[in-house]
């Protein structure tokens, strides 16, 4: 990862610049094959070239926090005591990303082996297993915080758990069994 760290002109202005670099990836599956050699990932990456501000106006940061606190859990903005007090938007840091560049690498599917020694040798395929193990995010079971007056989690946070999960295990088991062709088209949060 590469940050460049640039000062505003203004001195007035403590906003820092930063010309960045992320990488993303997302394992969806562990791909076995017959040898080592061809054994590979299912995945999802992403590399992103942008440069960071971070946000000064309280408008643009409230919308901001709203929408990064549903993609968390969905409604939990409206579900939690909003809006924040001024000492909470004040002591919170929010950047936002202009991209200038961004390039995606994905591999989804099955096994794949070429080796025609490999398929001709029937007592190696008799022994080796070959498949993909799909990989996902699992959220676990909601823990009530020992001052919570509500004594178990909202319907809403159970739905939205189960639902996550559902999800994402789907989707690894898709892409273990099926190539895709981008776009993909995955509304999970890997």
């Amino acid at each position: 990862m590469r940050t460049t760290i640039q000062r505003s002109a203004s001195p007035a202005l403590e906003v820092l610049y930063l010309e960045h670099t992320k990488m993303l990836i997302a394992v969806d599956g562990l791909v076995l094959t017959f040898t080592p050699y061809s054994h590979n990932y299912n995945y999802r990456s992403a590399m992103l070239h942008g440069t960071v501000c971070f946000l000064e106006d309280d408008d643009e940061k409230m919308f901001a926090m709203e929408l990064i606190t549903n993609h968390v859990h969905p409604a939990r903005w409206k579900d939690s005591r909003t809006p924040p007090t001024k000492t909470e938007l004040s002591s919170t840091g929010i950047m936002r990303v202009d991209l200038t560049s961004a390039s995606a690498k994905v591999r989804t599917g099955p096994a794949v082996d070429q080796d025609k020694e490999d398929w001709a040798d029937m007592e190696m395929r008799n022994r080796v297993w070959v498949g993909v193990v799909p990989v996902y995010e699992t959220l676990g079971e909601p823990v009530t915080a020992d001052y919570s007056l509500v004594p178990t989690p909202p319907t809403a946070v159970r739905r939205h758990v189960q639902g996550r999960n559902e999800k994402e295990k789907a989707w690894a088991e898709k892409v273990a069994r099926e190539k895709l062709d981008l776009p993909l088209q995955h509304n999970g949060s890997s």
